[in-house]
């Protein structure tokens, strides 16, 4: 139903026909699977949910403002979920499985510590100790060049541990808890944050409302 608003008319359109509820309701499947500790439920239905997604979001609609921030939502979104769906692998032992995906991601988002540490935990578990500190050397070179901070915490006892060879198979390893640096460049001049807007939660109300494209259904990507 087309109603007008106040600048404007706003397309409703029924939620079962917005893909992107199927989207999030799979990701709070995936989540509430994962804080229970079933990991195979958890990487299923983030699977399912990355399934979705067909390219960037919104790419074949033109944005103006506030959808382009509900498409920055959404690609943090999507990014997220990802990283939470390879916790749930590693937590199986897919640490093979994972291994080149990662090292793609790390490339496409280098200074994203929580991949970083997956990375590093998939090269270790696959007996690959010295590909696994490189990644570690890469990360803190670059943050220390160009944002002028070291790793978290967290990630430098990662790296301790595996400089101790502690424990020897890497069994007992997990990635670092996942840092966003979006938090530290917003107290950096030099550098723009990237990712959710504090003020996006006032757009997300209006997700079922718009327009995604020509064939009647709201895609994701």
């Amino acid at each position: 139903m087309l109603a007008t608003r106040h600048g404007g008319y706003l397309l409703q359109i029924p939620a079962e026909a917005v893909d992107v509820h199927a989207y999030e309701s799979l990701v709070a499947e995936g989540q509430q699977a994962f804080e229970k500790g079933d990991d195979e439920s958890a990487a299923r239905a983030y699977r399912q949910a990355l399934d979705l997604w067909q390219g960037p979001a919104l790419v074949d609609v033109r944005v103006g403002p506030v959808l382009q921030i509900e498409a920055m939502r959404l690609e943090e979104s999507r990014l997220v979920t990802r990283e939470r769906r390879i916790d749930a692998d590693l937590r199986l032992g897919r640490h093979a499985e994972v291994t080149a995906e990662l090292m793609d991601l790390t490339a496409r988002h280098p200074e994203h510590e929580g991949l970083h540490s997956q990375a590093m935990v998939a090269l270790y578990r696959c007996g690959r100790q010295a590909a696994a500190l490189d990644v570690y050397h890469r990360l803190r070179r670059r943050l220390v060049d160009e944002l002028g901070v070291e790793p978290s915490p967290q990630l430098q006892r990662l790296h301790q541990a595996m400089l101790a060879v502690d424990p020897p198979a890497g069994r007992g390893l997990r990635p670092a808890p996942h840092v966003h640096l979006r938090l530290v460049r917003g107290l950096i001049p030099r550098r723009r944050p990237v990712g959710q807007s504090a003020g996006s939660s006032s757009f997300s109300r209006a997700r079922s409302s718009a327009v995604m494209g020509t064939s009647g259904r709201r895609r994701s990507g």
